[in-house]
This record gives C-alpha cells, structure tokens and sequence, in this order.
C-alpha cells in the first residue's frame, strides 16, 4: 500500500505538534515587561490584612511583635592602606513592634519601633546597635 504525500504531510504536521503540547506550560507562565497577571494588593487592603493578622489587640488597634535573624554572611574585606584581607562571619538579629492605631472613621495611624544589632566575628568596632522608629 502507498501512503499517500497528504497523508505523510499532516503526520509531520501533526506528530511534533502533539509532542511539544507539554511544553506549552512553560510559556503559560511568561508575562511581557510590564504587564501584570494578578491585580496588585491595594494600600488598604495590606493594611485591613496586617491589622487581622497582628498578634495582639488591643481595643480597636493591633500590635505586631518581630523577633528574628535578618541578615547571616561570611564575608571577606580588605584594607586598603595594607592589603591584607579579613574574612568573618556577619550576623544581624533584632526584635521590635509594628503598631496600627484606627484614628477617625477612615485613618490609622501606622508606626514602628525596631532594634537591630549588627555583630562582626573579629572586627568588633564595627559591630552595634540600629535603632529604627517610624510612623
């Protein structure tokens, strides 16, 4: 039996296209420069979700505890007048408070107070404290 040239054609047609069909999921994920596929979150509704999320209420505002480890390195700097180089370990830990106070039907009074402190294995000078207070 011949095959026949039309036959043969939409067989090379067809076959890569259902073979590549799997690899269509890879540009399903693809967004161009500057379009979005989700709708961002508003101020207001970050807001809304930090003041339910907070751990603490008190009345009708919220206070947010932090503790944790922000920055962990080893690192290597030199001296520029020697050239000798100095590698250490780096750590950054800190606690602090986010506070959200409704003021009025429609404002809240959003503030901060956090305190960080900066530690260097051998070079002790540059470790200390950052304190970081905002409304």
């Amino acid at each position: 039996m011949k095959s026949s040239p039309r036959l043969l054609g939409a067989a090379l047609i067809a076959v890569p296209m259902l073979l590549a069909h799997p690899l269509a999921a890879q540009f399903a994920q693809y967004t161009a420069p500057g379009q979005q596929i989700y709708e961002p979150e508003t101020r207001q509704s970050a807001l809304d979700r930090a003041i339910e999320e907070a751990l603490w209420h008190v009345g009708r505002g919220a206070i947010d505890p932090w503790v944790g480890l922000s920055d962990l390195s080893y690192r290597e700097s030199r001296d520029p007048t020697t050239s000798e180089s100095t590698k250490e370990w780096t750590a950054t830990v800190g606690a602090g408070l986010n506070g959200y106070f409704p003021i009025g039907s429609k404002s809240t009074l959003a503030a901060f107070a956090f305190q960080d402190y900066s530690w260097f294995e051998k070079n002790s000078d540059a470790s200390r404290f950052n304190p970081k207070l905002g409304v």
